[in-house]
């Protein structure tokens, strides 16, 4: 049951907080601007991985036990979420990455 708990609360926090994350990203211009070799015709707010690892690390302090396994989970997922970051800010190429 708990199990079911921590994707809920996931879930909710990661779908409460993206139109904020998306409405910051817009006002402090963190946007990917329409380009030729690009896909979208508007401006795209960036930034949408800080909503998502916001759920899914107060899901897994909430439910979760802080072993070591844990620890590292969030560890990676700390150095993921500020590997995005750094990329939607400097927008690094896909060659360097």
């Amino acid at each position: 049951m708990s199990s079911i708990g921590a994707l809920l609360l996931a879930f909710a926090v990661s779908v409460a907080a993206t139109p904020v994350v998306m409405r910051l990203a817009g006002r402090y211009g963190f946007v990917a601007r329409p380009k030729a070799d690009r896909w979208h015709s508007r401006s795209t707010p960036l930034l949408g991985g800080g909503a998502l690892y916001l759920g899914v690390t107060l899901s897994v302090l909430a439910f979760g036990t802080l072993g070591r396994e844990m620890q590292g989970v969030l560890i990676g997922g700390a150095l993921i979420f500020v590997l995005g970051f750094i990329d939607d800010v400097l927008q690094i190429k896909p060659s360097t990455k």
